[in-house]
């Protein structure tokens, strides 16, 4: 997870649950103060932008399995986090600006469907080809979801 807020540049990168990395108050400068989200923008994840929408190499992608991609108008604390591993996010959380269900039946192969109240539509792409994983048995760790 990755929580941002704009006004003073404070942000922390968690790793199952844990701390990894800050930015802001402390030794590491403020990461992108005063900045914001436009809306209609590019989200990538997963992957560098080499330019707006354009994502770098097979060398700097992710490798690895994600499960529900969510956007909120807030900052989470690490509490908040360790408590949103242990479920599935449905769009009906407060703030939610974006959520995807990496595990939802009702996607396309190249689709993402987002539950929010935004109802985006995202792109499911990249190179090699990602897939999905439909609710069940997880191709990745045999187990059924949410599996943190």
């Amino acid at each position: 997870a990755f929580t941002w807020e704009s006004s003073t540049g404070n942000s922390v990168l968690y790793f199952d649950g844990q701390v990894a990395y800050q930015a802001g108050g402390g030794a590491q400068p403020p990461f992108a103060q005063g900045e914001s989200i436009e809306n209609n923008g590019v989200l990538m994840l997963g992957n560098v932008q080499t330019a707006p929408g354009t994502p770098g190499g097979e060398t700097t992608h992710f490798d690895g399995a994600m499960s529900d991609v969510g956007v909120f108008n807030r900052v989470f604390s690490q509490t908040d986090v360790q408590g949103a591993m242990m479920m599935h996010l449905t769009g009906s959380e407060a703030q939610a600006v974006l959520i995807f269900p990496m595990t939802q039946e009702d996607d396309q192969s190249d689709k993402l469907i987002d539950k929010s109240p935004s109802g985006a539509i995202g792109n499911f792409e990249g190179d090699p080809a990602p897939t999905l994983v439909v609710p069940g048995t997880d191709a990745w760790t045999g187990e059924t979801p949410p599996y943190f």
